[in-house]
C-alpha cells in the first residue's frame, strides 16, 4: 500500500521479505525504490495495479482515515489477496483522552500525532475520515473480513505519566478502557473467521508507529 516514509517496508526487506509499494506520490515512490521495494505509482482511491489473488499480506497503516470512500479500496484489497492471506490495518484514535479532553475545551479533532507539525490546521488537516474502533469492526465485516487480533497501545506521551505508571498497570488500565486510552488501534483480519478473536496489550506505542 501506500509508502510513506517507508519505515516499516525497509525493515521487512532488510528481513528477505518481498515489498511491493504502491503510492500516488513520487517522491516516496523513488525513495521506496531505492531501499529496495517494488514500487507502482497509482491512486489507491481509483486503481489497484496488481492482479487478484496477489498478495500474502496487506499493511494498510493510517491510510483509512484519508480516503473518501475506505469501503471501497477494502473491497478491492480482498480481492488482491490470496485465500489465505491477511491484512493489517492501523489507524489513530480521535478519541483518546487527550483528544477528547481537547474537544471539550473547543479546540478541535487534530489528532496530537499531527500537532507537532507547525503547519497543520483545520483547512489542511489531511484525516477525513475519524474511526470508532466498533464502527471500523462494522466497515471490515461489510467487505467480508473478520478480526483475528486486535492490539491496543496505550497512547503515548497522554496525560497519565509514564514514570509514575509501570507498565503492568498501564495494561491493566488499556484493558478497562481501550476506547479512552488507546493512543492507536492495529488490526490484523482476514477472510477467514476466526474460532476466538485474539487481543494484544501494550504498555506503549512502538517506535515504528
Amino acid at each position: 500500500m501506500a509508502c510513506g516514509d517507508d519505515r516499516i517496508s525497509r525493515a521487512l526487506v532488510k528481513k528477505g521479505h518481498q515489498v511491493f509499494g504502491v503510492d500516488n506520490n513520487p517522491q516516496a515512490l523513488s525513495a521506496a525504490y531505492r531501499h529496495g521495494l517494488i514500487c507502482r505509482q497509482a491512486d489507491i482511491e481509483s486503481a489497484m495495479p496488481v492482479a487478484d489473488g496477489f498478495f500474502d499480506v496487506i499493511l494498510v497503516l493510517d491510510i483509512l482515515e484519508h480516503l473518501k470512500d475506505p469501503k471501497l479500496l477494502l473491497a478491492r484489497l480482498v480481492n488482491k489477496l490470496k485465500p489465505d492471506g491477511q491484512i493489517i490495518i492501523a489507524i489513530p484514535n480521535h478519541f483518546d483522552l487527550r483528544n477528547r479532553l481537547r474537544i471539550l475545551r473547543g479546540q478541535g479533532i487534530i489528532h496530537w500525532a499531527h500537532r507537532r507539525f507547525s503547519d497543520t490546521r483545520a483547512w489542511n488537516y489531511p484525516h477525513i475520515r475519524f474511526f470508532r474502533q466498533k464502527e471500523l469492526a462494522e466497515l471490515l465485516a461489510g467487505v467480508g473480513l473478520f478480526i483475528n487480533c486486535r492490539q491496543y497501545n496505550f497512547m503515548a506521551g497522554g496525560l497519565i505519566p509514564r514514570r509514575l505508571t509501570p507498565p503492568f498497570v498501564r495494561r491493566a488500565l488499556l484493558k478497562l478502557w481501550p476506547d479512552l486510552l488507546s493512543g492507536k488501534f492495529v488490526i490484523l483480519c482476514s477472510c477467514q473467521r476466526p474460532v476466538a478473536a485474539k487481543s494484544i496489550w501494550l504498555s506503549q506505542t512502538p517506535k515504528e508507529f
